[in-house]
């Protein structure tokens, strides 16, 4: 039997902020992927260039991703990394946490590891100083 696996994803104005809210749960797919690339372009196409958009991750009920999948997460991040502002993770277990300080590296957007929702949104939604 398949467990359940997939991203879910939610585009929101937060007052003048535009952010990208993803799902992830259980062990990603090349699938997921190809279904995910189409949303994240038309996300950035929809944005103004003038506005950032950001993206709020919530990995809670992520288990890892399978060979090609980890491959397609790290080609879409090089891909439409610079595009983001910020991204926050919310990552409940180590691991998870050290591989978004990993990303960090690979990505132009600041990114940033929670272990909660609330702390995550605060520091997503702050004003840029």
């Amino acid at each position: 039997m398949t467990k359940p696996h997939g991203l879910q994803l939610e585009f929101r104005h937060s007052g003048d902020q535009k952010v990208l809210h993803v799902d992830a749960f259980g062990t990603l797919t090349h699938g997921d992927y190809e279904a995910l690339e189409p949303v994240i372009e038309e996300t950035l196409d929809d944005a103004n260039d003038n506005e950032p958009v950001l993206a709020l991750i919530d990995a809670t009920e992520f288990r890892g991703w399978e060979p090609r999948a980890a491959w397609d997460d790290l080609r879409l991040g090089a891909k439409y990394g610079s595009d983001f502002d910020r991204v926050a993770i919310v990552a409940d277990d180590e691991w998870k946490q050290w591989a978004s300080r990993l990303a960090d590296w690979f990505v132009g957007a600041e990114i940033k590891a929670f272990e909660g929702k609330q702390a995550a949104t605060s520091w997503l939604l702050r004003q840029a100083s």
